[in-house]
């Protein structure tokens, strides 16, 4: 995301090593809501020499790390969205940092703070709206799978999710981001619409195109070892 890079960019950046000679990398991908280092003492080894600000500094490199990893994020559409994922995780660290801001008024933890709030800012409308898209989407593709339990022909299928995709494209008070998506939805579903419920009718049949794919993949395998 642009705008927190250049709200918090120069903050986060990674620090350029001392040591050229000195390798290795550094990856975090998680981050968990501890009390911010400094503010008691190890009671586990009484002694143990204390060093306050050396906590709080590798605390906040790993913060800043794990920011700066957030804002790689690649997404697997159409459920693994990137965009959602990276604002979710970003605004829980605004959370977190304004928790140990409670324990500890640290000078780049309050500059973390009030930038990536700022950055994230304009973005919490569309959000909202985009959670709700994908909420659409997960009822879609559960109206698609194949139920385990009892058996559904194409036509109740299609059927079902014929009358979802009315009740999307109906709902007049959708703001226009999410009318517009509604839209697409039905357009792209009515393209696929001729031969997206044989499945349920012709037993083992995939489904997909993936799936397709990987039958014959499956074939193709089992053929080659038979004749090698």
């Amino acid at each position: 995301m642009l705008i927190v890079r250049e709200q918090i960019g120069e903050l986060i950046r990674r620090p350029v090593r001392a040591d050229a000679s000195a390798h290795g990398v550094l990856t975090v991908t998680g981050i968990f809501g501890s009390p911010l280092p400094g503010t008691c003492a190890d009671a586990d080894d009484l002694g143990a020499v204390v060093d306050p600000q050396g906590q709080v500094d590798e605390l906040i490199s790993s913060l800043f790390a794990h920011t700066r990893y957030l804002l790689t994020l690649k997404g697997r559409p159409p459920f693994n969205l990137a965009g959602l994922e990276t604002y979710e995780r970003l605004n829980h660290l605004v959370q977190l940092s304004l928790k140990w801001l409670s324990h500890r008024l640290e000078p780049r933890l309050v500059k973390f703070y009030q930038g990536l709030k700022v950055a994230l800012a304009p973005f919490a409308q569309t959000y909202a709206e985009l959670q709700l898209g994908a909420v659409w989407l997960r009822d879609l593709a559960d109206i698609l799978a194949p139920c385990e339990t009892f058996g559904r022909s194409a036509k109740q299928v299609a059927e079902h999710l014929s009358g979802y995709l009315d009740v999307l494209y109906q709902q007049r008070e959708l703001p226009p981001l999410l009318h517009e998506f509604s839209g697409h939805l039905d357009t792209v579903s009515q393209s696929y619409w001729p031969g997206l419920f044989h499945c349920y009718e012709v037993e083992g049949l995939a489904r997909t195109n993936n799936d397709l794919e990987s039958h014959f993949r499956d074939l193709q395998h089992g053929l080659y070892t038979e004749f090698v």
